[in-house]
């Protein structure tokens, strides 16, 4: 489990800072759309690597 954040880690790194004005706007972008309902479940998944449900379910909390 560890190494599989450490993955997911390391490919969102790339995003912190943005390396381009392009990818600054893109990440800007994506964090108003975290806003919206169904959206911010798809980033957060896209962003942690598993659903807000397997978390949840791992941390025994509904």
């Amino acid at each position: 489990m560890v190494t599989e954040k450490q993955e997911v880690a390391r490919r969102g790194a790339e995003w912190f800072p943005p390396s381009s004005p392009t990818r600054l706007r893109l990440c800007r972008l994506a964090l108003k759309l975290m806003n919206l309902p169904g959206l911010d479940r798809y980033f957060g998944t896209a962003l942690i690597g598993k659903s807000a449900a397997a978390i949840e379910a791992l941390s025994g909390t509904r």
